[in-house]
């Protein structure tokens, strides 16, 4: 049986819509009601979604656990290293160096997969463990520095969509595929509409709302528990609904978001360093608004095609293999 195109399909839409969001985020201002509007519809289901599809193809436990550490954890370290780098020739900055286990802007992915496979064999056997991951989703927002060590608040957080994707069956993907996409579009567009609305008439924060969708508002930026709670089981109800219309609506056939989305990594882990560099570069000229997020959008369509082309992805894989193997030579990794 070949290689089903519509979870690559899917995973393109997903790291497009990954990597347009962190650069549209250097430029926005408060009056980008659109652009605004867009970047929270987003982070509604993207990261929800690509959590899901990594639990979907995690149904090997015993494998999971056995690829974790070269496939994952090695993976972060290096990756880390990288970015502490980076961050200190381009400003100067060493708070990566202080703080090593704080994953550099998008690692926290990596590192949260890891401890998800990691644990996914015991997980598993808990009673109630979907129920449990929900109840739980909410509560790092009681934990002070919960940003910090090792994504913990990502981890704890998200976890709910990966053993969701992990117990979904084939039948069930194939049930809600059969959703009609000319149902499923315009729900999804009635969302932002709304969403745009909310924000224009003052009714939502856009850091607010932006803070509970990634698991960093804790429990001082509330007026009480109760919001709170409400404000992050809200997320995950809505992440579930924008979910499954997104999944209804992604095509079946090849596509050209096939083609990125068959080896989404390479690009996840560098087009950061793209993002950083336009962030400096918009900050030293001085453009007009349109200007700006036009560029921003052109460096980020550069990436999307850099990051994405074979002979990058070979170079990019065969490094992290290298460094991998020479760190830890009884490494799985093919």
């Amino acid at each position: 049986m070949g290689r089903d195109p519509y979870y690559d399909n899917l995973k393109g839409l997903l790291i497009v819509l990954v990597v347009a969001c962190h650069f549209l985020g250097n430029c926005l201002v408060k009056d980008d009601y659109i652009l605004r509007s867009f970047v929270l519809f987003v982070y509604f289901f993207h990261m929800p979604l690509f959590i899901f599809v990594s639990g979907y193809f995690s149904k090997n436990v015993d494998k999971c656990r056995a690829t974790a550490f070269p496939d994952l954890f090695l993976v972060f370290i290096i990756a880390q290293i990288f970015w502490v780098i980076f961050k200190y020739l381009t400003n100067g900055s060493v708070y990566y160096i202080e703080h090593f286990l704080d994953p550099g802007y998008a690692l926290w992915y990596i590192v949260s997969l890891f401890f998800w496979r990691l644990f996914l064999k015991d997980i598993v056997k808990l009673r109630f463990a979907l129920l449990i991951s929900f109840l739980i989703s909410p509560l790092i927002m009681f934990l002070s520095g919960s940003e910090m060590i090792l994504a913990i608040n990502k981890t704890v957080g998200f976890l709910i969509f990966f053993l969701l994707g992990h117990y979904a069956s084939a039948e069930t993907i194939g049930k809600i595929r059969r959703f009609p996409k000319y149902v499923a579009l315009p729900l999804l567009t009635l969302i932002f509409i709304g969403v745009t609305v909310l924000l224009k008439k003052g009714l939502i924060s856009y850091g607010i709302v932006k803070s509970v969708l990634m698991h960093t508002r804790t429990m001082d930026g509330f007026a009480n528990a109760w919001l709170g709670l409400g404000a992050y089981y809200g997320a995950i109800l809505l992440a579930l609904l924008c979910g499954v219309l997104i999944l209804a609506a992604i095509p079946g056939k090849k596509t050209i978001l096939g083609a990125i989305g068959r080896d989404t990594l390479p690009l996840y882990l560098s087009h950061t360093y793209f993002l950083i560099l336009c962030g400096i570069l918009l900050e030293k000229i001085a453009l007009p608004h349109a200007a700006e997020c036009g560029i921003s959008l052109a460096i980020c369509f550069l990436a999307i095609v850099v990051f994405s082309i074979e002979p990058y992805r070979r170079v990019f894989h065969g490094l992290y293999r290298r460094l991998i193997q020479w760190i830890y030579p009884c490494s799985p990794l093919k």
